[in-house]
């Protein structure tokens, strides 16, 4: 899988939510969705079916008491893990579990935007290195490799071969006094009296009740619901805003917009919402031409602009020569719409001078180095920028789609 699978605002909406019930760690769970999805996506040919309801991790007792984090497929079980620095970790007590009969998927986040299943580690690899493990050591540690993984082929593998598995039933309740002693106080414990409970809970669901409670489905409904509004809200306003930004995609266009409406609490209709929306896509606009100074003044000017101060103003608040000024704007009236942010060559700054040569102030005038390249190729980037911000001011007082 090399594109991965898209970090959609349900999964992160879900992931947070889950996290926040159960004390799960919030990138284990996102992993744990994110390789649900690269299953269901496969080839329908393969007849692969994710079972929700029978993976322990649908429970949030479990979860939050074990840090259980798998999913089912085809009646077969794998835990689901993060890759960090190249590894992935397991705490110990699940190890020679039938939990982990069938091993990891190894999940990798690219960025904050996708991730994907890169690897599997093997029920045998977790033992190996679990018997050179010091006695201390709470978690196993296993070094994920970088070749490619196919995660298909490597299912059908898995489960051709795989028996789907049987929990034998424990003959007695699991007593509280021992739910209690693991919760509390399970450093106390030897390892395989820890692993024996972990079987014994796992094989007896009238215990869970004794964990700790979890979200309801009426309530996980609910969140994919609006955050479904919300996704087609930002889908929808950056399709209006793409003809603005010619150097951002929509994705680009839809993460900033992501990011301004958490900030300001998903008030898509708000006056300081569609300001400070405007002003970071135009800011992520100047920054794929400009950079270092020259975009910091940029993107103060364009703040200016932005808030009522006239364009030309706000560039000689910027540069001091009029006449580098004057240069720059010959030069646009010769340009084209689509060259903007070009830089101006020399020919085109004598031809301007000439130009402005014809006018009686600039008559007498010989061209000094204050209207050389450089001061008037800023002046350019000013004026680029500025009108950039003009041709949104408008946008300001349009209703959010």
């Amino acid at each position: 899988m090399t594109n991965g699978i898209p970090i959609t605002a349900e999964i992160v909406k879900l992931a947070q939510l889950r996290s926040r019930a159960t004390g799960c760690d919030l990138r284990q769970e996102t992993a744990r969705q994110i390789a649900q999805e690269a299953i269901m996506e496969l080839d329908p040919e393969l007849d692969l079916l994710v079972d929700e309801e029978a993976a322990f991790s649908r429970d949030d007792r479990l979860l939050s008491t074990f840090d259980l984090n798998d999913i089912v497929i085809n009646g077969s079980r794998f835990d689901i893990r993060v890759v960090e620095d190249g590894r992935v970790s397991i705490p110990r007590y699940l190890l020679s579990t039938s939990y982990m009969n069938l091993g990891t998927l190894a999940v990798a986040f690219h960025g904050d935007r996708s991730a994907s299943v890169v690897g599997y580690v093997p029920k045998s690899d977790w033992e190996l290195q679990d018997k050179h493990a010091a006695s201390k050591d709470d978690k196993v540690i296993f070094r994920v490799g970088s070749a490619h993984f196919d995660l298909s082929s490597r299912l059908q593998e898995l489960l051709s071969s795989a028996n789907h598995e049987s929990r034998a039933r424990r003959a007695h309740p699991v007593h509280q006094s021992e739910i209690n002693q693991f919760c509390g106080h399970r450093q106390e414990m030897t390892l395989s009296k820890q692993r024996e409970f972990v079987e014994a809970v796992l094989a007896n669901e009238s215990s869970w009740a004794d964990l700790q409670s979890g979200l309801s489905r009426s309530f996980v409904k609910k969140t994919l619901t609006h955050a479904s509004v919300w996704n087609h809200r930002l889908d929808s306003m950056a399709q209006s805003l793409q003809s603005k930004f010619n150097k951002l995609s929509k994705d680009d266009i839809k993460v900033t917009l992501a990011k301004v409406a958490e900030d300001f609490g998903g008030q898509f209709d708000s006056p300081r919402y569609r300001k400070e929306m405007l002003l970071r896509l135009t800011r992520e606009e100047l920054s794929r031409s400009l950079k270092g100074e020259q975009l910091a003044k940029a993107a103060r000017l364009v703040e200016q602009v932005l808030s009522g101060r006239p364009l030309i103003d706000a560039v000689k608040d910027s540069i001091k020569s009029p006449m580098a000024i004057d240069l720059a704007l010959n030069i646009k009236r010769q340009r084209q719409k689509l060259t903007n942010f070009i830089e101006a060559s020399s020919d085109e700054i004598s031809l301007a001078f000439r130009q402005l040569a014809l006018q009686p102030v600039y008559a007498t005038h010989s061209q000094t180095e204050g209207e050389g390249v450089e001061s008037v190729n800023e002046a350019l980037s000013l004026l680029d920028a500025g009108e950039l911000a003009e041709s949104l001011k408008s946008l300001e007082q349009e209703p959010a789609v």
